[in-house]
């Protein structure tokens, strides 16, 4: 086989072709990357966290948490509560307390935790149930 020359039409053509290929790449790449977030959160409180609900009650209170989340690539959360969480539903009831929590997504991550006074959280009436979830995956 012997050496073929490209003709300066073809040339143009093919790098016109690179250009847009180059392009749809980047474009896929782009895309790609919106459909997994990176989730990295950082929350300092200094004082108590109070959420509470009354009669058809439901009380759901998250910290730092991406709980029920699932295009989540990684997960790094430092929370730090210098109080009392406090989450509360009467009556109806129903009551979830989520603090650097995951579930779904993929990948790594890391989930630091302080608090530094008592965690409630309660439930009381027709329904009754109560759900909490602090740094777990």
């Amino acid at each position: 086989m012997g050496h073929q020359s490209i003709s300066s039409a073809k040339q143009a053509f093919v790098q016109a072709l690179a250009k847009q290929r180059h392009l749809l790449l980047w474009a896929g790449l782009g895309l790609g990357a919106s459909a997994f977030a990176q989730n990295n959160q950082q929350v300092v409180v200094n004082g108590g966290i109070v959420n509470i609900s009354g009669p058809a009650a439901q009380a759901v209170m998250n910290i730092s948490s991406n709980k029920n989340i699932r295009q989540i690539r990684g997960n790094n959360q430092v929370t730090s509560v210098n109080g009392v969480v406090a989450n509360m539903a009467s009556f109806g009831a129903y009551s979830e307390l989520n603090i650097a929590s995951r579930n779904g997504g993929v990948g790594s991550g890391s989930q630091v935790v302080s608090v530094g006074g008592p965690v409630v959280n309660q439930a009381t009436g027709t329904g009754m149930r109560s759900v909490v979830n602090i740094g777990g995956r």
